[in-house]
């Protein structure tokens, strides 16, 4: 090997990148953008409208509802023209609802879906990359279930295209609700509310019950804690007073709707609940979902009911989504798709009817799907056929190794 060059010192400085943020070259960017086309494609047939945001926003508007866990993972930059803070989006829920509020503004149910990149200001624990490549489905103006389900159910088609049996994967069902009724019922202030919050998100068992010592409901929330993983435990056990409650009568009711509807028409998938489910970006207010690999704590894409997100926008609509990262997606294993190259003559030298028919010829081809290239001068092209004039026309002939 050849001795390594000395870089000067500014000329360093112009070619690295910051931590987390790294280039895909031609061999990653290929899979990366196939996938990717591929899952757009599985959302529009089912629907959903694709819509592009922009990459920055004033912060005001991607902070929705002083969301503290948002606020953490969100870069900020001061905005020349105005001096306000603007922010990098680090997700793409509050743009959807910002344009479903104002831009869209319909009283009708409509479905979107997305696909593009976000910016995290802090390394996530579970991967090297700061950019994730967000895809996501929403539907706004339906409150029933049936559209949890729905986009459920497209959640679980977009991991369908994996090589990963769903036989392999964790879905985690959970509903919002259940816990904030117990703040509610309880009379709990905002700050007992967020510190309960974070040990239950931390599954802190013997906090919480240090925490919950002496309240009216002390059984219930412990329940929750050790117990919130069964449905029926839940239906029969929590306090009378509690099951007469319509929003926690409601989030039973989902769970069990939802549940059945997996084991009916996901068989083979391994379903779980936890019925003291936190919200990460504390958006959620209802039915939630998460799916996991064997082994991993973080969710390979995620999900749930948001039906609050547009109050910051002065429009309070229903809404429930998922979202995942593509890269997270391919991690799971994507059947490859061989390119087949094929190496065509150069128009020089031929005569006008013989450029015009092969220029017709390669044209077919790349419709047809091949990748159709003309070397140029003294360049090697990786081929695997060639096209080759025979019998008054081109066609293709394999390249001899």
């Amino acid at each position: 090997m050849g001795a390594t060059m000395p870089i000067a010192g500014s000329c360093a400085k112009t070619w690295l990148l910051p931590e987390g943020v790294e280039d895909a070259l031609t061999g990653q960017a290929l899979p990366i953008e196939k996938i990717r086309r591929r899952l757009l494609d599985l959302l529009l047939a089912r629907g959903y409208g694709l819509v592009e945001t922009p990459l920055v926003e004033f912060v005001e508007s991607l902070l929705v509802q002083d969301n503290a866990d948002l606020n953490a993972v969100t870069c900020k930059i001061t905005d020349h023209y105005t001096g306000r803070m603007m922010g990098v989006r680090a997700d793409m829920t509050p743009q959807v609802a910002r344009i479903d509020a104002h831009v869209k503004n319909s009283n009708n149910v409509e479905r979107y879906c997305y696909v593009s990149p976000v910016l995290l200001a802090q390394m996530p624990t579970h991967s090297n990359s700061r950019v994730p490549l967000q895809l996501g489905a929403e539907i706004f103006g339906a409150a029933s279930i049936d559209a949890d389900i729905e986009v459920l159910d497209a959640m679980l088609a977009v991991l369908a295209q994996t090589t990963t049996p769903l036989h392999n994967l964790y879905v985690e069902l959970g509903h919002v609700a259940l816990l904030q009724s117990l703040f509610r019922l309880e009379g709990l202030a905002l700050a007992e509310q967020q510190q309960l919050q974070g040990l239950y998100q931390t599954k802190a068992t013997y906090d919480i019950a240090s925490k919950v010592q002496g309240f009216t409901l002390q059984a219930d929330f412990m329940l929750l804690a050790v117990q919130g993983n069964n449905l029926e435990v839940l239906q029969t056990q929590l306090s009378a007073n509690v099951l007469r409650d319509a929003v926690v009568a409601k989030a039973l009711s989902d769970l069990h709707t939802v549940r059945q509807h997996l084991a009916e028409f996901y068989p083979q998938l391994n379903v779980l609940l936890d019925g003291a489910e936190v919200s990460s970006y504390q958006y959620h207010n209802g039915l939630v979902f998460a799916v996991y690999t064997p082994g991993s704590s973080h969710a390979i894409a995620k999900g749930g009911r948001y039906d609050s997100v547009g109050l910051a926008f002065g429009r309070e609509r229903a809404a429930t989504g998922f979202s995942a990262d593509v890269l997270d997606i391919m991690a799971l294993g994507v059947v490859a798709t061989p390119v087949q190259v094929v190496q065509a003559p150069s128009f020089n030298g031929l005569h006008h009817n013989e450029r015009t028919a092969l220029n017709t010829a390669i044209e077919a081809l790349r419709l047809q799907g091949y990748v159709v290239v003309q070397p140029l001068a003294n360049e090697a092209c990786a081929a695997t056929w060639q096209l080759v004039f025979k019998n008054d026309g081109w066609a293709l002939a394999a390249v001899l190794s």
